[in-house]
């Protein structure tokens, strides 16, 4: 997870702002269907408009794309010996990941927008005052870029630690891992106490810390197989200054 780390935080990044794009085509489209009309007016319209549906249709091709290359890059970059997953599995869990991120970028967030639109015409606001306001709205109700490219960072941590915590249980119990990412001014102390814990089983580290997730919410590590070689595999227990 160290090496590919910025990799998957530049996919995050590129699909948070295709969200971002996504939500001032469809405010704009909105505005403008909504022009001239009383407020009351205005919900009648939006009410018959599956905003999240537009949305989602703006944003999916990107969010799958991208998503998938982020899951391949997490697969490729996993040492492993036992066998993987099935298709089936993987691609299970990249649904559930996949379908968190729409529910909360299409769905929710267009229930925002219509009633940011609804309540910017019934204060007098004109249609390029509210869409000028929009983005100030949205990132108070919590979608700014980087709330949302941290979302899509998680996304790809509960990825990452479904498959390890999958594997591990097809693993001989005997198999040790380590956790492997920075150690620096950053690093959280409940990663520093499972980087410091060193070579460890499976049932080691669920009686020490209850499962082997890395700690999700921007995290930089996770649970690895141990290789012929911690160092080059990017094990280092030593902290460094960043």
């Amino acid at each position: 997870m160290a090496d590919i780390h910025d990799e998957l935080d530049a996919k995050a990044s590129e699909l948070a702002k295709k969200f971002e794009q996504s939500f001032d085509e469809v405010f704009a489209a909105l505005l403008k269907l909504v022009e001239g009309k009383t407020s009351e007016e205005a919900i009648e319209i939006l009410s018959g408009i599956n905003v999240g549906q537009a949305l989602e249709f703006k944003q999916k091709k990107a969010r799958n794309t991208i998503l998938q290359s982020g899951v391949v890059s997490i697969l490729e970059n996993t040492y492993r010996t036992t066998p993987p997953l099935t298709e089936q599995s993987l691609r299970g869990l990249l649904n559930s990941v996949d379908s968190k991120l729409s529910s909360r970028y299409t769905d929710v967030v267009g229930n925002d927008i219509r009633s940011i639109i609804v309540d910017g015409i019934s204060t007098g606001k004109f249609p390029n005052e509210i869409l000028k306001d929009s983005k100030s709205r949205l990132e108070e109700l919590g979608y700014s870029v980087e709330n949302i490219q941290k979302e899509i960072q998680t996304g790809f941590n509960q990825y990452s630690n479904s498959v390890t915590n999958m594997m591990a249980e097809k693993a001989p119990a005997n198999t040790k891992y380590i956790y492997i990412g920075a150690y620096d001014n950053k690093t959280r102390d409940e990663c520093v106490k499972k980087i410091n814990l060193g070579q460890a089983t499976r049932q080691q580290i669920i009686n020490r810390f209850g499962d082997m997730n890395n700690e999700i919410w921007n995290c930089r590590h996770k649970w690895e197989e141990v290789s012929s070689s911690p160092e080059d595999q990017g094990y280092n227990p030593e902290k460094f200054e960043k």
